[in-house]
């Protein structure tokens, strides 16, 4: 009998235990939808510790590049949107954060992190919106990166595939009226 007592008070304190993690998040989530960057990262921080799971741990590590990119921290920020890309075994979150860690890294003039990541995501075969805004970043740092050294076959062969990728979806991604209006139509 005192066996099954004791169970249930496990089962009782891992189900409290995951309630109380399941309001920290949503408690991280609400200070990063305020903007207040700094607890949400302190949140997400000490979440990391806790965290059970692969995907829970990517997830964290996401949000945690997040506040870091809105609080200016560029390094850090393309750290964990690094570990986020890399482990995750999920679809959307992995171009989620190849996104961002590609458009730091172009904007940072990091041209040949961003060229080759964005290599990664092309290959990954997708068509979507954030993918296809990606290649944009990817065919840019490509053009940067080829004024300092010679690019291989392969790099030259995605450049032109992530430029056809982009060109073939710009007008998806671009509002009808600036369109309109870059074409001298009124």
């Amino acid at each position: 009998m005192n066996f099954h007592k004791n169970i249930i008070c496990l089962i009782a304190i891992f189900l409290l235990a995951a309630h109380l993690n399941a309001f920290s998040a949503s408690a991280a989530d609400q200070a990063f939808q305020a903007r207040k960057y700094n607890q949400a990262l302190n949140q997400y921080q000490s979440l990391l510790g806790q965290s059970s799971s692969n995907e829970d741990t990517c997830n964290l590590n996401f949000r945690i590049a997040e506040c870091h990119f809105y609080l200016g921290h560029k390094k850090e920020a393309i750290s964990y949107y690094r570990q986020a890309y890399t482990n995750t075994k999920n679809p959307y979150l992995k171009i989620k954060a190849g996104h961002r860690l590609v458009q730091i890294q172009t904007v940072d003039g990091q041209y040949e992190d961003s060229f080759a990541t964005a290599r990664e995501i092309l290959h990954q075969g997708s068509n979507d919106d954030l993918t296809v805004k990606t290649l944009a970043y990817g065919t840019y740092s490509a053009w940067k990166l080829s004024s300092k050294r010679s690019l291989s076959l392969a790099e030259k062969a995605d450049c032109i595939l992530m430029w056809e990728k982009f060109k073939n979806n710009y007008s998806k991604l671009t509002p009808k009226f600036y369109l309109k209006n870059s074409s001298g139509q009124k």
